[in-house]
């Protein structure tokens, strides 16, 4: 294979690693913008409508658990493969067949099942496909994918208004179907595993676990800190005195920070050869900070607070996937699905947790309360940094590594 078929290649695996997040990340999105108009339709509540969107994140929580570790295993082609044609099938069936709020919640848990296991295993496609030197820049690149599948939401919401919201499921089907063929032009290397050279250090089997719960921990506290700023920024920022429209404008340069953030963080850290973790606490203790400013409530303050929180606070993810895949090159779909839970019950607990708050003790005090939930989160990343380091051998050293079927 020539140098040109390489590159061609792994950038190939790329961007298969890249659509597989969006795609699957694009319908609990959709789900939500044409809400207003399939809800009337079939009588669909509001309530109904957030035990659906639970019924996602907890299939999702639960197939990351049980089923994602196995990706390597199966390999990790054939596991998109299928996560990606159920989850097809399972817009296409909010398209024909969504009929009522049980056939909602159904159709929610079986795309919720794709997508705790194809997440984790995009991640595996990184580790397996991509030269080391270039997993800081994919996976930054991957991480801004869930942002870019929002985008096309809305841009499929004309689409349910101007002719019918069953099309906009059907238009997500298609582009989820894009994806799938993506996958299946990718040519899996012919030998397994990441190019590392025998210098890198890699943890001892028995660090994996515990990094794994560590790493869980982390992101479950770092994702519920800053779940809440999509559902609250624009709600603070009108309360500290600016029009609805500017406030729009705000998120809006906030979330183009927030991709330059993640692309410009996975870049810097393969120019420095960073395995992630430190930087990645040092993003979520930012964003702590910019919570800090938000809840001063005062606009000169909150502007540039909300911008700080949704640059560094969605800035840590991928870091922390870097080190994942640089510490445990042999375990990245077990120590990666475990990432994934800890975001899913982060995210399921943020935003409850936030309006309980707001409702009893005012933004403000939310706003404190959500930054002190970042100072955790750091110090599971920084224990995590310590305890790989103090547990490390050679790479060459190790042999092959499976994890007793997943268990924890």
């Amino acid at each position: 294979m020539t140098a040109a078929e390489g590159r061609r290649d792994w950038w190939i695996a790329g961007s298969a690693s890249i659509t597989m997040l969006g795609a699957t990340s694009l319908t609990a999105i959709l789900v939500g913008t044409t809400a207003p108009a399939f809800g009337p339709d079939v009588g669909i509540s509001d309530a109904e409508l957030g035990v659906a969107a639970s019924g996602f994140w907890l299939a999702a929580a639960c197939s990351a658990w049980v089923i994602a570790p196995q990706a390597s295993r199966w390999g990790w082609r054939r596991t998109a493969i299928v996560g990606m044609g159920l989850a097809a099938v399972g817009q296409l069936g909010l398209a024909v067949g969504l009929r009522n709020a049980v056939t909602l919640t159904v159709l929610m848990a079986l795309i919720g099942l794709t997508y705790g296991v194809v997440v984790p295993t995009s991640n595996v496609v990184v580790a397996e496909e991509v030269p080391r030197r270039r997993h800081g820049l994919l996976l930054g690149m991957k991480q801004g994918a869930a942002p870019v599948g929002g985008i096309i939401a809305g841009g499929l919401v004309p689409l349910a208004v101007a002719v019918d919201w069953r099309w906009a499921f059907v238009g997500a089907a298609a582009i989820t179907l894009l994806a799938l063929a993506n996958t299946v032009a990718v040519r899996p290397r012919p030998t397994r595993g990441t190019d590392l050279p025998g210098a890198v250090r890699t943890p001892l089997r028995s660090v994996v676990k515990p990094m794994a719960r560590m790493v869980a921990a982390g992101a479950g506290l770092a994702t519920m800190s800053i779940a809440v700023l999509s559902a609250y920024s624009a709600r603070t920022l009108v309360d500290s005195g600016l029009s609805l429209h500017a406030a729009g404008l705000v998120v809006l340069i906030a979330s183009v920070a927030s991709l330059g953030t993640r692309l410009f963080s996975g870049w810097w850290a393969d120019l420095h050869d960073s395995d992630g973790f430190v930087p990645a606490a040092g993003l979520v203790l930012v964003g702590g900070v910019g919570m800090v400013l938000i809840s001063s409530g005062r606009a000169e303050v909150v502007v540039p607070g909300v911008i700080m929180t949704f640059a560094s606070g969605w800035g840590w993810p991928a870091l922390l996937l870097l080190g994942i895949l640089r510490q445990a090159p042999e375990a990245t779909a077990y120590v990666a699905s475990r990432f994934q839970v800890g975001t899913g019950i982060g995210g399921a607990c943020g935003p409850a947790t936030f309006g309980f708050i707001v409702s009893s003790q005012g933004l403000g005090a939310a706003w404190v309360v959500a930054a002190l939930t970042a100072v955790p989160a750091a110090a599971c990343m920084f224990w995590v940094n310590a305890v790989v380091r103090r547990h490390e051998r050679p790479t060459r050293d190790l042999t092959s590594y499976e994890l007793d079927g997943g268990a924890s």
